[in-house]
């Protein structure tokens, strides 16, 4: 076994966050926004039509400080 075998991330992943639905939307939280072109890891929202699975919109809630 090589060091590069035993390399660990040295954060974990954000936990899971339940979605939540209102009405006719599902909001749900995005823990990877820098792989949708975000500037930032965390922070957004995005709400979804419930019937059709469509996103409609995302919204930053916080700035994170790198």
């Amino acid at each position: 076994m090589t060091n590069q075998d035993t390399l660990m991330a040295k954060r974990v992943g954000p936990k899971d966050v339940p979605a939540v639905t209102i009405n006719n939307l599902r909001f749900e939280a995005i823990h990877w926004g820098k792989d949708r072109g975000f500037t930032q890891n965390g922070g957004y929202i995005a709400a979804f039509d419930k019937t059709s699975g469509e996103e409609l919109w995302t919204l930053k809630i916080y700035d994170i400080v790198y």
